[in-house]
């Protein structure tokens, strides 16, 4: 790093957090690793003389800014580290400021003890294993070989030794513990955790048991999802009344949850929206999902006499709550987060008495208010033979696409009187020798050349999709947009008419183009925001249909070409791939594929990008 200002080099900082107990202690072993830290690096460390300061709220706020400066955040895990409360607040800021960490533990029960607030990508090392952490510390901080590493090593393993002082551990009082936990067996509270806390199988169990069941959230497409194959249909099957309960799919209550998940990541306009029609689109799957359930449950026993109903009310907060009640037990869970995005990995309580006390009663009363509020606005789930369910499902896919189409249409002629055109080339991995397109990607490009000459030339601008892809874990050398940018160039195509790496860039940012999803969104934002009058896309035969679908997700319509250097095997696809696995569930499941959690976006990234 360099002050240009003043021409000169600026070191590093480590902030070192330790314990005072293990410092007086080892107080000039410490001291003598600090000054060999300081031949390369600035250094803070609270308990050397140049720093002390008095405790308190001064301290913090020392501390606080100490740590904001800092580059390293060098931490020594000890017994005594873990009954500090000051070092777990250095600990908790470094986090949050997220401080390249670098940290020793005094033994794999205190890494133990801290596992659940520690980040996974945290360098750890362990007094235990002396030759193994003073080598990690020379290496990482070019410090000398020789009386250094005597130094070092004399501090590891007077470090390691030092018996914990008699305080406690960081936390409440044992009287208030004890309060809290004789209220929560009272209540029923069994457990604390993250998303669902209970397995498939305890899930199902209760399930079975259940004379009525509740279920309260804003989608719930990934819940109902789960419990659909069994534990729904075993309910069901038993006479259970199970209510489902949901918001309005069209309030604006639905639009706040959309744009409150975009915010906790980073707002951005274009993913807010993809949130808001995702929200949307998952009521349709939970009415599917719940069908299906039925009709196992009506296989499985044509005479059950179980029932579903959804409820849905434009307004009300609500956090995910299932609940099931039997006789006087009462089981189930609550999670304390709205969004849907973010319940799996947010606070969750659990519940399971024979008492039916204060607490769980109250959840079901709220439950019960949920579903008055809603009014007449339910819906009855009797589930349907296949072929009227298969019926059902066409039907509601074919509104929606034609509603899509027609949009579409619509929008294309309002730009039908101007001239320019866009070609999106779509791209084909992996690079020949990772740098040139081999030749199917190439027989479209070539493709794309005679269609803008045809057109006229000067009317024609190219769009060639594309990141830095990854093949059987080669990486090319550069990305797919770069290498056909490059040959459009070869073949006489005006750089200033093609779209490439700086389109990826604007329009997908960090997540990159790793899918015909993603080309033509991309190619979809360059169209609309660059006021070109007619689309056209280059793609591989049996990619055609699948393109022209997500066109419209997108709200266009698109010439669609196939191209193919080998018309019998089309490189990566083939017919029967293509319609029963990404056609169908581009028509039928995940239309767009840019939701930023959808699960086959996610893995075209991680089989093809690049680290």
């Amino acid at each position: 790093m360099t002050d240009t200002g003043r021409n000169k080099t600026v070191k590093e900082k480590i902030f070192i957090s330790h314990s005072s107990a293990d410092y007086d202690t080892a107080k000039s072993q410490m001291k003598s690793l600090i000054r060999l830290l300081k031949r390369n690096y600035e250094t803070y460390c609270s308990s050397d003389k140049e720093n002390e300061s008095e405790d308190g709220d001064y301290l913090h706020k020392m501390i606080g800014g100490e740590l904001k400066k800092c580059n390293i955040f060098f931490a020594l895990i000890t017994e005594n580290y873990l009954r500090s409360p000051h070092c777990l607040y250095e600990l908790s800021v470094a986090r949050f400021l997220k401080k390249t960490p670098f940290i020793i533990y005094t033994n794999d029960e205190t890494r133990e003890r801290i596992k659940d607030i520690a980040d996974p990508e945290w360098i750890s090392y362990n007094f235990q294993n002396i030759e193994e952490t003073k080598a990690a510390i020379i290496k990482r901080f070019k410090i000398g070989e020789g009386r250094s590493s005597k130094i070092i090593e004399t501090f590891l393993k007077t470090i390691a030794i030092i018996e914990p002082t008699e305080r406690k551990y960081v936390g409440m009082p044992d009287d208030t513990f004890n309060n809290i936990l004789l209220l929560c067996q009272k209540e029923g509270i069994t457990k604390l955790g993250k998303g669902s806390v209970y397995t498939n199988a305890e899930m199902v169990a209760k399930f079975r048991q259940a004379q009525r069941i509740y279920i309260v959230s804003v989608t719930g497409a990934g819940l109902i999802k789960t419990l659909k194959e069994v534990a729904i249909p075993e309910a069901l099957k038993n006479g259970a009344v199970i209510n489902i309960i949901l918001p309005d799919r069209d309030s604006q209550f639905c639009i706040d949850v959309a744009d409150a998940e975009c915010n906790r990541i980073e707002y951005n306009p274009v993913i807010a929206e993809q949130n808001r029609y995702r929200i949307s689109s998952e009521f349709e799957a939970v009415i599917q999902y719940l069908n299906e359930a039925s009709c196992i449950a009506k296989r499985e026993s044509p005479q059950n006499k179980g029932k579903i109903t959804c409820y849905n009310s434009r307004t009300l907060l609500r956090q995910t709550i299932v609940m099931t009640v039997s006789d006087n037990n009462y089981w189930g869970w609550i999670n304390l987060n709205m969004t849907p995005f973010f319940t799996s990995n947010t606070l969750s309580f659990a519940f399971n008495t024979e008492k039916g006390g204060d607490f769980v009663k109250a959840i079901e009363k709220h439950c019960e208010g949920l579903m008055s509020m809603a009014g007449g606005a339910t819906r009855t789930i009797n589930g349907k033979s296949p072929a009227s369910k298969l019926e059902q499902d066409l039907s509601q896919n074919q509104l929606y696409w034609l509603q899509k189409k027609k949009d579409a249409e619509e929008f294309m002629s309002q730009r039908k009187q101007k001239s320019t055109v866009l070609i999106e080339v779509a791209a084909q991995h992996p690079l020949r020798e990772g740098r040139y397109p081999d030749n199917e990607f190439k027989k479209r490009l070539d493709r794309a050349i005679q269609i803008s000459r045809e057109i006229g030339q000067n009317k024609v601008w190219f769009y060639v999709p594309g990141s830095r892809h990854k093949h059987n874990s080669v990486a090319d050398a550069i990305s797919l947009s770069e290498a056909g940018r490059e040959y459009l160039v070869g073949h006489g195509v005006a750089e200033t008419h093609i779209y490439a790496d700086d389109a990826n860039k604007e329009y997908k940012g960090e997540l990159g183009v790793y899918n015909s999803a993603d080309e033509s969104y991309v190619a979809s934002r360059i169209f609309i925001d660059n006021d070109f009058g007619r689309m056209i896309c280059v793609c591989s035969p049996y990619q055609t249909l699948r393109k022209s679908f997500y066109y419209l997700e997108f709200g266009l319509i698109a010439e669609c070409y196939g191209e193919s250097a080998d018309s019998v095997n089309a490189m990566y696809h083939d017919p029967v791939s293509e319609y029963f696995g990404s056609l169908k569930h581009t028509v039928y499941e995940d239309h767009s594929w840019q939701d930023i959690h959808s699960e086959v976006a996610q893995n075209s990234r991680t089989e093809r990008k690049v680290k």
